[in-house]
């Protein structure tokens, strides 16, 4: 139905249509920047990948509790295993179940962790000289999410259990296989099997470079040589060479190309076939989960490219499909489902006059929970009406769980509360406290190292705001890096490009920082106002433009005449204790 509403409303149109810009937090390279395409990781977080150690921060303690209800237990999952030879090495095994996802990246989701203890087998019960074990898990949804691990190594990952399910796993160490015997034997192999399919039509996709300007990156013989040569790498596996998209008829090439696959691909055949084997609602979740998972990743590529011409949009609707047609008996759905449609309508609002909330409309009530959670968790901060848009969605949800999760969301609204007082590092592995701020009027900067938004940022308002209000004593300036390596974040420094000497740079030692966590920074870069009794003015909805900015910080000036009249506190540190 929506592909149909909006193909009408581009066809009564008959003109170009004109490009509304996205109200996404999505971290973008500056214009210009060459972009190897990485999928799997949600907007805001293309990271550099550093083998470096940490800068050790500590922290008081803080242990975050969860706020849900007791769930109803409908069954369980027993997992019993035989592992051969005996696995003296093999000492920490671990599990984990996962349910109500409704944005498990940013860990809003019920997951529940436990370790493994192995025991020797025994020879009455034809186990001698191996090692076993068996755990019965409870479950409290239709289906979970379970994975096996040895210590970070996965064993089975994101297998879909049910409750009442038995498995027998034979696990031989020395072919590094596992056999599947038991009652969810044919339902756990037949996902492996379909895992399997993916993985080898993922291998058919060559890798690409996406050049925005191919005139302005490769402008010299230097940097044409240092293109021919990373053209020239590639992974066992790939049937190609990385391939240059110079050009939209490229990238509009590879996305259909991508599209296509997903319609294509030999794992639904495989499903079909084994259709018979399944209930209709675990072929309709399989199904769900694959469609889903596929096409989110051919629409990361199209968020990749940048798109702006409505042609992207004709694409997109091209390879729209309805939910509810397909998959009937579904009220729930994998989170992978959800989250193609989120990309899937963030992409169509930047393209079309129409907005987010109205593309959901049209979906299933469950799907369109799980797809409203999933925006107004990931956009709230940039949304004008956030509030009024967040309660509209308590009231009319269908789903208690995500209600629940809104309601915390509404409830989590920070204008006008105390920012958190913990500590973070500087530069020479003392501390600071935002409490020392106090008096002044405080723009924080949440960045990363690598983030090529955060450096654009940082490039075309931070650094000149900070020029601009260089001689005003009551305005302090502080960046905060979010990422999880100390020496990257020096070497940051020390080069210049996010951030200058005129502002107090900090680290906080990663996203468990319990002041990232209470201030919602899941994305970067993220940006906090305090006022000079500490405050919080303003958490998103920024300006984009520097004029704006430089308007918005004086306005703020005039209304908090104690920045311009109190004497501010000077800025002390003190070591950090164990």
């Amino acid at each position: 139905m929506k592909k149909h509403i909006l193909i009408c409303l581009m066809g009564l149109l008959c003109l170009p249509i004109s490009t509304l810009k996205a109200q996404s937090k999505v971290a973008e390279s500056p214009p210009g920047t060459d972009l190897v395409y990485q999928p799997g990781l949600p907007a805001g977080n293309r990271i550099a990948d550093f083998s470096v150690s940490d800068l050790k921060v500590g922290f008081p303690g803080q242990e975050g509790a969860s706020s849900s209800a007791r769930l109803e237990i409908l069954g369980f999952f027993t997992l019993k295993s035989i592992i051969k030879p005996a696995a003296s090495n093999t000492q920490a095994l671990r599990y984990t179940i996962s349910t109500r996802e409704l944005d498990p990246y940013y860990q809003i989701a019920e997951v529940s962790e436990d370790s493994i203890a192995l025991s020797e087998g025994s020879f009455y019960a034809g186990t001698s000289g191996k090692q076993v074990f068996e755990i019965r898990i409870p479950l409290t949804q239709k289906y979970s999410r379970f994975s096996l691990f040895d210590r970070d190594t996965p064993l089975m990952e994101s297998i879909w259990v049910q409750p009442g399910d038995s498995l027998l796993v034979n696990w031989d160490q020395r072919k590094n296989t596992f056999y599947f015997s038991g009652p969810a034997a044919p339902w756990l192999s037949l996902q492996n099997e379909l895992k399997e399919i993916a993985s080898r039509e993922k291998l058919l996709s060559n890798p690409v470079m996406i050049l925005s300007d191919e005139q302005v990156m490769i402008n010299t013989p230097a940097k044409l040589e240092a293109y021919q040569e990373a053209s020239q790498a590639y992974l066992s596996g790939w049937s190609n060479r990385i391939e240059w998209l110079t050009t939209e008829e490229l990238r509009m090439e590879r996305a259909t190309e991508l599209f296509e696959r997903v319609e294509s691909s030999e794992l639904f055949a495989t499903l079909d076939a084994k259709q018979h084997t399944l209930d209709q609602m675990s072929y309709a979740w399989l199904r769900s989960y694959w469609k889903g998972k596929l096409q989110k990743e051919a629409l990361e590529f199209v968020r990749a490219c940048r798109p702006t011409d409505d042609k992207w949009a004709n694409l997109i609707l091209s390879y729209t499909e309805d939910p509810a047609l397909v998959h009937p008996v579904i009220n729930e759905y994998p989170y992978e489902v959800a989250e193609s449609i989120y990309l899937e309508n963030m992409l169509l609002e930047s393209l079309l006059p129409v907005s987010f909330p109205y593309l959901a409309e049209v979906l299933p009530i469950g799907l369109k929970d799980q797809v409203m959670g999933l925006y107004l968790i990931r956009q709230y901060k940039e949304l004008v009406d956030a509030d009024s848009l967040i309660n509209y969605s308590i009231v009319n949800s269908q789903t208690p769980w995500i209600a629940q999760r809104l309601d915390a969301l509404y409830q989590s609204n920070l204008i006008g509360r105390p920012f958190s007082d913990f500590p973070f590092a500087g530069p020479t592995g003392k501390v600071v406290t935002p409490s020392h701020w106090k008096g002044k009027l405080v723009l924080i900067d949440f960045w990363l190292s690598g983030c090529g938004a955060c450096l654009s940022f940082a490039n075309t308002v931070f650094i000149p705001l900070m020029e601009e209000f260089k001689n005003n004593e009551f305005l302090q300036f502080v960046t905060v890096s979010g990422g999880k390596e100390g020496d990257q974040w020096i070497k940051s420094l020390d080069s210049g490009r996010y951030t200058t000497d005129q502002s107090m740079n900090l680290f906080s030692g990663g996203a468990e920082h319990p002041t990232l966590k209470q201030n919602h920074i899941r994305s970067f870069p993220a940006q906090v106002l305090l006022d000079p009794d500490g405050n919080i003015l303003k958490t998103g909805g920024f300006p984009k433009e520097l004029d704006s900015w430089i308007s918005l910080i004086n306005s703020y000036l005039e209304e908090h005449p104690l920045a311009q009249n109190q004497e501010a506190q000077p800025v002390t540190y003190s070591i950090l204790k164990d």
